[in-house]
């Protein structure tokens, strides 16, 4: 048991607390120092693991690249003789296997190369 518990079951004060001297006591150097270098290790532990992190999304694409690949639903009306064309382009290009030959691919292929020669799309 520590004295502080035998004084108190004895019904007596608790002992006085030794003083501590300047000797016992760290100084306030040796403090700033011992805090330095815990937080110079807590700073290199926390880099390490965020350096693993970055290491970890550098294989993952970045938003761009995911926003880019995503499909917006868009809604437009073209004339009659337009959309024949287009549905008549689809089909053929489907008969002979090409690689874009939905209706979807042309739109996009077609109003990316407006949009880029207008200077709307980099």
């Amino acid at each position: 048991m520590t004295p502080e518990k035998l004084a108190f079951i004895g019904g007596q004060s608790a002992p006085p607390k030794p003083k501590a001297t300047k000797e016992d006591s760290p100084s306030d150097a040796e403090q700033i120092v011992d805090l330095e270098e815990r937080g110079a290790t807590e700073l290199s532990n926390n880099s390490k693991g965020r350096v693993s992190k970055r290491r970890e999304r550098a294989n993952e694409p970045d938003a761009k690249e995911i926003l880019d690949q995503l499909l917006v639903p868009k809604t437009i009306r073209l004339q009659h003789r337009t959309a024949q064309a287009l549905k008549r382009a689809s089909l053929e290009l489907r008969l002979r296997h090409a690689a874009m030959s939905s209706e979807q691919q042309i739109a996009e292929e077609a109003l990316s190369q407006w949009l880029t020669k207008q200077g709307f799309l980099e």
